[in-house]
């Protein structure tokens, strides 16, 4: 099982302050990560802040975002721009910054959104996955599959 799914940048911000199941999950190919090439931008100003929560230099922490970007596919804006006022219509009035996440999914005709944003709960056209939910299903995936 291999779910395609928009991810936004709470959750690489997740993965890149500890080890954890949102780093493992991001990594471990149960998923097909995708997310608007701008989301490293948008971490990228908050780099400082994310060092003073996990404790390793910005430079590392550059490194660590880096790495986890190189197995996200980073979708260029040209390439979703057409979805914009759909997405838009759909969560901008919420919360214009989700925008692009959306359209992405709608672009790349996403599984779900990867998020913890309630935000997205205010459509209806993709299923919102938070982390408990992935680590559930591919837990109970794993069993299955050993059976």
């Amino acid at each position: 099982m291999r779910l395609l799914l928009v991810i936004d940048a709470n959750v690489i911000i997740a993965a890149m302050l500890r080890d954890s199941t949102t780093r493992r999950i991001l990594i471990g190919g149960g998923i097909m990560p995708v997310a608007p090439r701008m989301v490293v931008v948008e971490i990228e100003k908050h780099i400082e802040e994310i060092s003073a929560r996990n404790s390793l230099s910005v430079e590392t922490n550059r490194r660590v975002l880096r790495l986890l970007a190189s197995r996200i596919r980073l979708m260029p804006p040209r390439s979703y721009r057409r979805f914009l006022r759909t997405a838009y219509e759909l969560i901008g009035r919420r919360d214009p910054t989700d925008v692009p996440y959306l359209a992405v999914a709608l672009a790349v005709q996403a599984d779900g959104i990867w998020s913890h944003d309630a935000d997205f709960a205010s459509q209806d056209l993709f299923k919102v996955y938070d982390t408990r939910t992935l680590k559930e299903m591919f837990h109970n995936h794993s069993l299955e599959s050993r059976e």
